[in-house]
């Protein structure tokens, strides 16, 4: 299905525009723009930062009594089996636990190989209640970023949440609509289906600028898919779809909620920053789609970026306005944020929405094991073009963790044997 309101023929673009507009501190995450970027990559301690056997009151549990530690692979297969259990909380107990090893390790080749069963014991958890569901969405979303392209299950999944957008309500449909984009951005679906996505989503927030009744959330859920996917598309709106396009998202700019506020002005800011690169790169230029309005969103744009309404939250307030400061330059001056975050020795750097967009996506899906993932997946890698060639950190066994606590725990009972001592020693002399 081509684009509504008309298509453009141009290149796929995957470069960034515009230059930075903000320092940059190479040692630590930087944030241009606290809404766009990564709020927490997570902290992973050195295993022998804080000995794992002692209490939190310093005394020593006996290494003996410490239960042999399952390995990850172990912990995730007997997840997947417990999805077989009766009783509702059994099952999202274990698809908890599936995501939590999913994300905190990479277990590709574990994943790789269980890929068939594991997809058919998601596939009946997605139909179940809707809060297995939810669940289900984010292991989905994780196993494929582990595992890349599927595109031999991608067809009978990606039916399986159309169907929940279209039959659910609230949180569920929300997460169906991210699973969705996430899955459909990383099988790098053709021109076409992506089309198909992108009229499905602006259906659902479109619908919200008519006056129905649609939840802020799934508003913002199928805006920020709207903005995953617009840059993958090989074609582009003629003149009228691009002002019709933009139209929308300008509406969404009065909505009372910040979260869609925001998503909306990120998506006018990919969508203009992806229009300024295409018509760079036109060999001869075409003359490129002009907004007929803009003046009027430069100013509505500027508004948000100063807004000082007493009846918003002082923190939704100073988060709006660090957003809208950062698209209201891109739109005036296409010039988009940069983005820089160190993990390990490399500089992973957004210099685009487009990248930022992406980055959050990820992000959103695979929480603080995103750090992990950035090491070892070559997903990560090639999508935001960065490798991570050194030693990886060593990681200690559990024979050698238990050997560890065991020296500590004789260290330990050394010293407070001689403080004894000298206690005994002390009243000794006393008397």
């Amino acid at each position: 299905m081509a684009p509504r309101g008309g298509s453009g023929k141009g290149k796929r673009s995957g470069r960034s525009s515009g230059a930075q507009h903000h320092s940059d501190d190479d040692d630590a995450l930087s944030e241009t723009s606290s809404h766009a970027t990564v709020d927490s990559l997570g902290s992973h301690m050195s295993a022998f930062d804080t000995p794992p056997s002692m209490s939190r009151n310093g005394s020593q549990r006996s290494v003996r009594d410490e239960p042999i530690e399952e390995s990850a692979e172990e912990t995730a297969l007997k997840a997947f089996d417990d999805l077989e259990e009766k009783r509702t909380s059994s099952r999202e107990a274990a698809l908890r636990q599936i995501f939590r090893s999913l994300s905190n390790r990479f277990l590709s080749i574990l994943a790789d190989s269980k890929f068939d069963s594991w997809i058919e014991s998601l596939r009946k958890s997605a139909r179940k209640e809707p809060s297995e569901a939810i669940l289900t969405n984010k292991v989905l979303s994780l196993l494929w970023i582990t595992v890349g392209k599927r595109p031999s299950y991608y067809t009978e999944v990606a039916k399986l949440l159309e169907e929940g957008i279209r039959n659910s309500s609230g949180e569920h449909k929300a997460s169906c609509i991210a699973t969705l984009a996430i899955i459909a951005f990383i099988e790098e679906i053709d021109d076409a289906d992506t089309w198909d996505l992108l009229n499905t989503f602006e259906e659902i927030f479109e619908a919200a600028t008519a006056g129905e009744d649609v939840e802020p959330e799934i508003v913002c859920r199928a805006i920020e898919a709207y903005g995953l996917l617009y840059a993958t598309a090989s074609t582009r709106y003629s003149q009228e779809g691009f002002n019709r396009i933009l139209d929308t998202h300008k509406s969404l700019l009065e909505s009372d909620d910040v979260d869609v506020r925001i998503a909306a002005g990120e998506n006018i800011a990919i969508i203009i920053e992806d229009r300024d690169a295409m018509a760079e790169e036109d060999e001869p230029a075409e003359t490129e789609p002009f907004y007929k309005d803009s003046h009027e969103l430069i100013r509505q744009l500027a508004f948000l970026s100063q807004d000082s309404n007493r009846h918003r939250a002082k923190k939704e307030r100073a988060t709006q306005k660090s957003a809208f400061r950062d698209i209201l330059y891109t739109v005036e001056n296409k010039s988009p944020p940069s983005v820089k975050l160190k993990v390990r020795h490399e500089t992973v750097q957004c210099n685009s929405w487009t990248k930022i967009r992406r980055l959050n996506a990820f992000r959103d899906v695979v929480g603080e094991g995103l750090t992990v993932h950035f090491l070892e997946n070559p997903l990560l890698h090639s999508i935001f073009e960065v490798s991570f060639d050194g030693p990886a950190p060593t990681k200690i066994t559990s024979t050698e963790r238990r050997l560890y606590d065991s020296i500590v725990g004789k260290a330990r009972s050394k010293a407070l044997k001689g403080m004894r001592t000298s206690r005994t020693a002390y009243r000794g002399s006393d008397e």
